[in-house]
Order: structure tokens, then C-alpha cells, then sequence
């Protein structure tokens, strides 16, 4: 998601810290634009391709206190490294399953199986009644 107009209700798929993060990095590297201020609408990096324009200073929050993030990366240590800083930004923000979601999925992929059970059941049984009404092996009372 690359947000070079301010405003609109944009929601990134993932952590908005990391999504950021990504942003960050790309402009770090010289792979990106430069990251000029804040969208009001979804809260992510503005972006800006112009030449010449300062980049501003974005915080990410990690366990290991505030990054403060422009050209460079610095911690509440001093200068870190951007490949160091990119380990401890995706394990701080990488995706985990809520306590429900796995009973929420686990009941939804129950319920969705039963009607396939069903049906081969079904199908098992008319093939059965087949095989055996053309061997000629089922007995019909007079």
C-alpha cells in the first residue's frame, strides 16, 4: 500500500507497524520514495518521489524501547543496524491467532465437512445398491 495523497480510509492487511516498517525500510535502502509525513486517513507513511525533500522521523514502538526511523535507524542505544532492526520489528509485530480463531476455525471446518460426508455416503451407498441389483445379489420379496 503506497499512500502518496492524503486521506481515505485505508486499512493495511497486516500490522500497521509492519506495513509501515516495510514503507520505512524501501526508503532506507533507496528502494523506495521518501517518507514525508503522516496520512490521516489509515495513519501510514505519506510518500513523496520529489527529489530533495527531508525525510521526517517515524516511531515504531519494540520491547527494546522507541526506533526512530528517517535515513537511518536508531534505538534508545544509539544506531542500529536496518537488517537488525527489520528482525526485531517482524518478530514484534508478526501476525499471531487469537485464542478464538483456532476454536472459530476448527468449529467452521467441521461444519463445512459434514454435508461432503454426507454426500459420499450418499454416493457410496447408490453405488452399492448398483453393483449389487446388476450381480443379481439382492433378493426381492414376492
Amino acid at each position: 500500500m503506497h499512500v502518496e495523497v492524503n486521506g481515505g480510509q485505508r486499512k493495511p492487511a497486516e500490522a500497521p507497524e509492519l506495513a509501515a516498517w516495510r514503507l520505512l525500510h524501501d526508503a532506507i535502502t533507496g528502494a523506495g520514495h521518501t517518507v514525508v509525513g503522516v496520512c490521516d486517513g489509515c495513519r501510514q507513511p505519506l510518500l513523496s518521489d520529489q527529489p530533495g525533500i527531508a525525510a521526517i522521523v517515524w516511531t515504531i514502538q519494540t520491547p527494546r524501547g522507541p526506533l526512530q526511523i528517517d535515513n537511518a535507524v536508531r534505538s534508545p542505544d544509539g544506531p542500529m543496524a536496518t537488517e537488525e532492526a527489520d528482525v526485531l520489528i517482524q518478530a514484534t509485530y508478526a501476525e499471531r491467532v487469537q485464542p478464538g480463531q483456532a476454536v472459530f476455525s476448527g468449529m467452521l471446518l467441521t461444519i463445512m465437512t459434514l454435508p461432503l460426508l454426507l454426500w459420499l455416503g450418499a454416493g457410496f451407498t447408490f453405488f452399492s445398491f448398483l453393483y449389487l441389483l446388476y450381480r443379481g445379489g439382492m433378493s426381492v420379496p414376492n
